[in-house]
């Protein structure tokens, strides 16, 4: 799921938005919230198969594009939808893709390699085959769950595990579907925004924490959640800007529950960390 930015479009603009995603989708549909709640499902499968997840319901609630992939028989689909405002009125524009057996097997076997079992983002395996050494001009930022020990201790690892996918699925409903989450490792995740304006990509990791904040968790009512996040902007190679990224990352935790960023220096990411040599102790 990736928040967007509000869509105004007249009937017009959207048609000829839908015609030119036609060329490269086999369905394009708008759909109102009528049609949501009533007849949602795609019509090959609305009655053979109806879908588990709706995702042009889940765009309309959080005004969002979101995707998934359907199986009919053994034929595989790609879904997105998509949240937009048609003449002031709120619409949902979903587009299906039907892939080919090749992309099948590509898509379940990078899901089975690049995935994190237990929170569904992608792994250290994904970072370090993929992305690494990539020159990017993004927006990478380090988050770290606070006192994730204690609450470990404190509630077991059930209640930890529960937290760490609550975070995963609140840091999806604030960035884009280009962006990409990592579990970097134990309970801290990297996040890449590619192509992203300065004030937006500090906008996203302040709604971040903001929204981690506020969380309740109903299994646990006296546990509170909070993020550090430390994030770098500018072109860069992955791996210095993640290391000036957790160098800003520490300077946060020191305060807990707080965002810092900065531009992307190469000097500074060669800087040690603050205490580097005891921490790998």
């Amino acid at each position: 799921m990736s928040e967007l930015t509000e869509q105004n479009l007249t009937r017009q603009q959207a048609e000829q938005e839908m015609a030119c995603l036609r060329k490269i989708y086999a369905s394009v549909r708008l759909l109102d919230p009528k049609m949501l709640a009533e007849e949602p499902c795609y019509p090959p499968w609305k009655n053979v198969h109806p879908c588990t997840s709706c995702v042009g319901r889940e765009a309309m609630a959080g005004k969002c594009q979101c995707s998934k992939l359907e199986t009919l028989g053994s034929s595989l689909y790609q879904v997105t939808a998509r949240y937009v405002k048609v003449d002031g009125k709120p619409y949902v524009m979903e587009m299906i893709l039907p892939l080919d057996v090749s992309a099948r097997s590509s898509l379940h076997s990078n899901e089975l390699i690049y995935r994190d079992a237990l929170t569904g983002a992608y792994n250290r395996r994904f970072y370090e085959e993929e992305l690494k050494h990539k020159y990017l001009n993004a927006g990478v930022a380090m988050i770290d769950l606070d006192d994730f020990k204690l609450c470990n201790d404190t509630y077991g690892h059930s209640a930890g595990d529960a937290a760490l996918r609550l975070i995963v699925s609140i840091i999806h409903r604030c960035i884009r579907s280009t962006d990409m989450l990592v579990r970097y490792g134990g309970d801290e995740f990297l996040l890449i925004f590619p192509h992203i304006p300065e004030h937006v990509f500090i906008k996203r990791l302040e709604q971040i924490r903001a929204t981690v904040q506020a969380l309740h968790m109903i299994e646990y009512p006296d546990l509170h959640l909070t993020v550090s996040i430390g994030g770098v902007y500018g072109a860069c190679t992955l791996d210095p800007g993640i290391r000036q990224a957790d160098k800003l990352l520490y300077q946060a935790k020191e305060c807990r529950n707080k965002c810092i960023t900065a531009a992307f220096s190469a000097e500074e990411a060669e800087k040690p960390k603050p205490n580097q040599e005891s921490d790998k102790l």
